[in-house]
Order: C-alpha cells, then sequence, then structure tokens
C-alpha cells in the first residue's frame, strides 16, 4: 500500500511490466519495449520491476517514455513485487518468474517467449504467450547470434495482448 501511494497508483489500474530476464536470448530487444510502453502509457500507468541488476536495462526501457512510467527496478524486496503484481491489472514479462508469479496471485500475464516453449514452460492458467513464427523458436539456447525469435515480436502484438488483458479485467 505504501508503494502505490507514493506513486498515486490505483489497484487494478496499472500494468506492471518486467522486461529482464536472465537467459540474454530471451530478452526483448530495449528498442522494442519502448514502442509497446509507449502505446500502453497512453491509456494506463506501468510500473517497470526487476532485480538490482537489472536497474539499468529498466532504465534504457524507461527513458525518454512520457510520464507514468515508475520504474521501481531494484527497489522493491520479492514480496514487495508479488504485491504490486497482486494489485496490478496485469502483467507484461519476458519469460521469467513473473509470468508464474502472476497467475499465483490471480492476475493475467502477457509472457514473450522465444528459446523456450510454452506449451513446456507456460505461462499456465491465467496468462497468453506471444510467439514469434520462426523455425528455431523453441531451440532452448541461452547463447544465440541473432534472436531472431525474439526480434520478431511485433511491439503491436504485444500492446494489443496486453489491451485484451485489460479489456478482459474491465480496466
Amino acid at each position: 500500500e505504501e508503494l502505490l501511494g507514493r506513486h498515486d497508483l490505483q489497484r487494478g489500474a496499472f500494468i506492471v511490466c518486467v522486461p529482464p530476464t536472465r537467459w540474454p536470448t530471451k530478452r526483448y530487444p530495449v528498442r522494442l519495449w519502448r514502442k509497446v510502453l509507449a502505446k500502453l502509457i497512453e491509456r494506463t500507468p506501468i510500473v517497470l520491476l526487476g532485480a538490482p541488476g537489472e536497474r539499468q536495462y529498466c532504465r534504457a526501457v524507461a527513458e525518454g517514455l512520457p510520464a507514468g512510467v515508475f520504474n521501481l527496478a531494484g527497489q522493491t524486496s520479492i514480496g514487495e513485487m508479488v504485491a504490486l503484481i497482486a494489485a496490478s491489472a496485469g502483467v507484461i514479462c519476458s519469460d521469467s518468474a513473473a509470468k508464474f508469479i502472476a497467475p499465483a496471485v490471480g492476475v493475467d500475464a502477457v509472457t514473450l517467449i522465444g528459446p523456450t516453449r510454452p506449451e513446456r514452460t507456460g505461462p499456465y492458467l491465467k496468462g497468453r504467450a506471444i510467439v514469434a513464427d520462426v523455425p528455431c523458436q523453441g531451440c532452448l539456447k541461452r547463447r544465440c547470434s541473432h534472436i531472431t525469435c525474439m526480434e520478431l515480436i511485433a511491439p503491436q502484438d504485444v500492446a494489443q495482448a496486453a489491451e485484451e488483458m485489460l479489456a478482459s479485467q474491465g480496466a
């Protein structure tokens, strides 16, 4: 509640976005995240979350975006992160723990999937996977020279899935 109050956020009236992930091949490019968030910020505030070592990545994602994007990467405990996800209207994330936390607390998630396989790793229950149609999708590689599977996820597809998620929540 303190975090919500400090940033003037209303329960169920913001999106949590978790861009970072441990595997470099699961990272959606910063320039594409910025396109997604630029579209969504017209509708709702966005809270960026990540670990302390991911602050710079989240800072690059938020840089130059209008007011309403709150970069809290590295500023929350795991408990606070879970509480923010639970208080949100939904989550947009890379293939990371957030895709499991969201349904565990009853929140929908849109997850960007590249080198993993959604039928094997989720998202489960409440959630939707956005996957590029490329021959190497699901390769399970932690290193890749081209990350085509992430590069070809269209920002408009991610934004549309997020819009649908919000509409289904009545947000």
